[in-house]
């Protein structure tokens, strides 16, 4: 049953790594700030360092990983098919 409501609810599953680069929502602003996973408090609240210094708590909802796979795939891709980058 809970398989099934995963997929019809498309809940994903996080596993932060200590030190892993994210986005965090700030539910005031609703503005995304970088930062890096700290450490997990919950089954679903987590300290992240944000780039100002700071730790704050925050929902696995409002957590991204922050992605530097782009810029390496797209390097790739241009490569592959001799493009200006």
């Amino acid at each position: 049953m809970e398989r099934q409501f995963n997929l019809r609810h498309a809940a994903v599953q996080h596993n932060f790594v200590e030190g892993d680069p994210v986005y965090a929502r700030h539910c005031r602003s609703q503005e995304w700030m970088a930062g890096s996973f700290a450490k997990r408090i919950g089954g679903r609240l987590y300290d992240v360092t944000l780039t100002d210094g700071s730790t704050r708590k925050f929902h696995a909802n409002q957590l991204r990983l922050s992605s530097t796979q782009t810029t390496d795939d797209f390097t790739a891709f241009a490569d592959a098919f001799n493009l200006p980058e």
